[in-house]
């Protein structure tokens, strides 16, 4: 060999070895001591990429590969390179120890482990989201590889990951002991025990109230509050538990679940809130919004559900892409969710109040979840207080509906008190009305008996009021009084027919009024005739002198009456006394009336005196005598009645006053 070649070949191995130094000095060792319980490997460990995800672990072993590794975030995002992540681990204990390697991921749909053991060949484990969860190395809700760590001398594991679903890579690798891993997951087992103990308790009461209620305000709480404890189980937040407890054998079903719970979360949390805060009414442009995003998260979260379920329709690069858009779309489903309640709160909604205080803690961790998530930084922190916050948020929105009942009890008692109060006024009104339209009637019942009265007797018009009839009835002892007028067809003629109706109004309302005056009832007019009788309807033993004393009384007032009037007037008197027989007669003009031969003897006594002189029968006379001075006439001619006797009232003996 020449000394040429030796010299090219000293460079090269010099290259060599300072190509090995240069990747072992990006190793850093972990030293796994007697007292450490777990080691967060994100930190100690390097990072190489295989876009194509063709590399061998021989290949990613070797120097040319081994230097492409390099300090990188362990959590790449959405892409579907392969990664390889190297650690170097040093037990510095004399005994062989076994460690549990935490993925920190539970949806990688390749991941595989690869450590040597105590002969330095590489042994591999391979856990997978595709697979049922009986099918994991360590049965926990992330992946979980058990390894054992040679003492003395530094070893290398290499982790590969490639997504080939809508997750993104995102790995949070860390070292534990057994009992200790276990432990941390009896706690996570304790939380979720709690957190799903709680929310099943709200969601079964509350689905009792709305049987009972059919309120469907609890029928939505029941809808968001099982949704998010859904969401809950199978994203981060809940590490798992609802698979590793409820749908172990289901991988498929665990990744769709993932994007549908998130939308139908978001959907029943939005119905639920705006019908609380009766939001369309209020604000119906913000729930148009609204509406829009949840109708772009359930577009966004179909696609990856759908190409979870048939991969062969969707392609990988658009699953992962929608899914990525769920982050963005969820960060803007809370956004409008707080200004929402915002707004409403300002506005001085009652409920707007409650759910900021219920929906401050789980907005604030989901939206900074979100965030992370999207940018592709770890949140595993965030995993108990995620829990705390939707519990309480569970809680508080079930006082937020008891808060409801409440409510609505106090405004049923105050639209009751209104209500009542309401009758009240309308009764008061009521009865002022009824008072009024019952003095109205009164009123008007007392102008009818008036003008009952004015047509009946004051017995007749009881009867009737009473019975709604009125009865004919036979007076034995009665007195007829008859007017008329001498020659006044002849004066009439030449008369205006309203001055002769005004004359016989003035006259016969005065005869009204001396009728009244001597308890004589009047009967009716005829024409220029005038007929009252005295003794009906209620019997009296002066009916004849009451007859008597009228008739004087309207001969004086006509006398008296023509000293002052251009028309004069002759009135003629006469009464006769005897029985008779009275009724009221008519269907809708009732007319008291009197029959018998007493009335046409009367009528006679009339017809045959003598103008400004009462003419009475011997019957009449014979009553009166004693009260009233009266001249014989002798036997007079009376039409149709033949020779009666008659008597004439001298006027200077008569005595006006009325007697009671």
């Amino acid at each position: 060999m020449t000394m040429k070649a030796i010299h090219y070949a000293r460079l090269v191995i010099l290259c060599l070895l300072l190509h090995g130094l240069a990747a072992s000095a990006q190793t850093t060792r972990v030293h796994l001591g007697q007292g450490v319980q777990s080691i967060d490997l994100s930190v100690e460990g390097l990072v190489l990429e295989d876009p194509d995800g063709k590399l061998s672990l021989d290949e990613v072993r070797s120097t040319q590969v081994g230097i492409r590794f390099k300090r990188a975030s362990f959590t790449p995002g959405f892409t579907t390179s392969a990664f390889w992540f190297r650690f170097t681990l040093l037990n510095e204990g004399l005994e062989p120890t076994t460690w549990w390697l935490d993925s920190g991921d539970r949806f990688m749909q390749d991941l595989d482990l690869f450590w040597p053991d105590a002969s330095g060949t590489y042994q591999r484990q391979s856990a997978s989201s595709t697979r049922p969860f009986s099918e994991r190395p360590v049965p926990a809700g992330k992946f979980v590889f058990p390894i054992s760590i040679e003492p003395g001398k530094p070893v290398e594991i290499f982790l590969r990951a490639q997504s080939k679903g809508f997750m993104p890579v995102a790995i949070y690798p860390s070292l534990w002991r057994p009992e200790a891993h276990q432990e941390a997951t009896h706690r996570i087992h304790l939380q979720w025990v709690f957190y799903i103990g709680m929310a099943t308790a709200l969601i079964a009461f509350n689905s009792l109230l709305f049987l009972f209620i059919r309120d469907r305000n609890y029928l939505f709480y029941v809808l968001a509050q099982s949704s998010m404890a859904w969401w809950v189980g199978t994203s981060r937040f809940g590490s798992g538990v609802a698979y590793e407890f409820l749908w172990p054998e289901s991988p498929v079903f665990d990744q769709m679940a993932l994007p549908f719970s998130a939308a139908a979360t978001a959907y029943f949390a939005y119905m639920f809130q705006s019908r609380m805060m009766a939001l369309p009414s209020l604000k119906p442009d913000l729930d148009r919004y609204w509406r829009l995003v949840i109708w772009a998260m359930f577009v966004a979260a179909g696609l990856p559900t759908l190409g979870t379920a048939l991969p062969q329709l969707v392609p990988l690069d658009v699953m992962q892409s929608a899914f990525r858009s769920t982050s963005f779309i969820g960060i803007l489903f809370f956004a409008c969710n707080a200004y929402v309640i915002y707004v409403l709160a300002r506005k001085g909604v009652r409920v707007a109040k409650v759910l900021a205080i219920a929906w401050l803690p789980t907005l604030f961790i989901l939206f900074y979840s979100f965030l992370l998530t999207y940018f592709g930084v770890r949140i595993e922190w965030v995993v108990p207080p995620a829990m705390m916050a939707s519990g309480l948020e569970m809680l508080l929105m079930c006082l937020v509906l008891a808060d409801r009942i409440n409510q609505a009890r106090i405004e049923k008692a105050r639209a009751h008190a209104e209500k009542l109060a309401l009758l009240q006024q309308s009764e008061r009104e009521l009865e002022g009305q009824v008072a009024e339209r019952t003095k109205e009637l009164s009123q008007e019942q007392l102008r009818t008996r008036e003008l009952l009265h004015n047509i009946l007797p004051a017995e007749l018009v009881e009867e009737l009021s009473n019975t709604g009839m009125a009865r004919a009835a036979r007076h034995e002892s009665v007195t007829v009084l008859f007017t008329d007028f001498s020659d006044f067809t002849q004066v009439a003629s030449t008369m205006p027919a309203e001055r002769m109706v005004t004359e016989l109004n003035e006259v016969f309302a005065a005869f009204d009024d001396i009728c009244d005056e001597e308890g004589v009832e009047k009967i009716k007019t005829i024409g220029d005739a005038y007929m009252a009788a005295a003794g009906l309807p209620k019997p009296c033993a002066d009916h004849a002198q009451r007859c008597v004393r009228a008739g004087i009384r309207m001969v004086a007032f006509v006398e008296e009456r023509n000293a002052d009037s251009a028309f004069k007037w002759r009135l003629r008197v006469g009464t006769h006394s005897g029985a008779v027989i009275a009724g009221v007669v008519g269907k809708r003009k009732y007319a008291f009336d009197i029959w018998g031969d007493t009335v046409n003897i009367a009528s006679r006594m009339e017809s045959s005196g003598e103008p400004g002189r009462v003419n009475v029968s011997a019957y009449t006379y014979d009553l009166i005598r004693r009260d009233f001075d009266c001249e014989y006439r002798g036997r007079v001619d009376a039409k149709g009645k033949g020779e009666v006797d008659m008597y004439f009232v001298k006027f200077p003996s008569v005595s006006t006053a009325s007697e009671p």
